[in-house]
């Protein structure tokens, strides 16, 4: 019987120190919540570190998740190395939670060095893969404005609308919406994300 896989995502915020922490935290919290329950699915610890747990078909989503909602706020960022695997200890609190999706998600952090988002999992041609997209993508999401990420942030929620509708949640035109979702990269952000979650169950071997 194959085990069931789990994406664990560990990161930290960028410029933290640089930025009172209420001006982030409550917002990252917040975001957080979006995926589960404190402790249990997520905590925080040494003042600007994270750790997060959910599916594995959702990891790709929620990182990029993530960091939209960091980059909504000027000067803000987050590095984040994705963890997929097997969780086989589990416990109240995710810190002390153990598996190769954790060993796998801190040695993708601790291989970021430069970079803001890394990939491991047990299937090295998709690490090879994965990382080379993510690298790209990078490319447009590092240099994200606050308005970039605030229009990508709301139509990543809410896939249904269409920019005027986008527009009036906002509080900008519809051709600012457009413009700003073309920057962000969201329509091949979003390909992205679904042929993440297309590919991974392609995935055969046992872990």
């Amino acid at each position: 019987m194959k085990n069931e896989i789990k994406a664990v995502i560990t990161g930290d915020i960028v410029n933290s120190r640089k930025e009172i922490t209420k001006t982030w935290m409550p917002l990252l919290k917040e975001t957080f919540n979006e995926f589960g329950n404190q402790t249990t699915q997520w905590e925080i610890f040494r003042g600007d570190m994270f750790q997060l747990k959910v599916e594995a078909k959702k990891a790709l989503y929620t990182a990029i998740y993530i960091k939209a909602s960091l980059k909504m706020l000027n000067n803000m960022d987050v590095r984040m190395g994705i963890g997929i695997g097997t969780e086989t200890y589990n416990s109240d609190r995710i810190t002390e939670s153990n598996g190769t999706a954790y060993i796998n998600s801190g040695d993708a952090f601790e291989k970021l060095k430069r970079k803001k988002i890394s990939l491991v999992t047990p299937w090295s041609n998709f690490n090879s893969n994965w990382n080379l997209y993510l690298k790209l993508a990078s490319l447009t999401m590092d240099n994200w404005t606050a308005k970039s990420a605030e229009a990508f942030l709301y139509a990543i929620k809410n896939p249904n609308l269409n920019q005027k509708e986008l527009s009036q949640i906002l509080g900008v035109t519809q051709s600012t919406v457009s413009e700003n979702l073309n920057r962000s990269g969201y329509y091949q952000l979003s390909d992205m994300i679904t042929w993440f979650e297309h590919c991974l169950p392609l995935q055969n071997e046992e872990i």
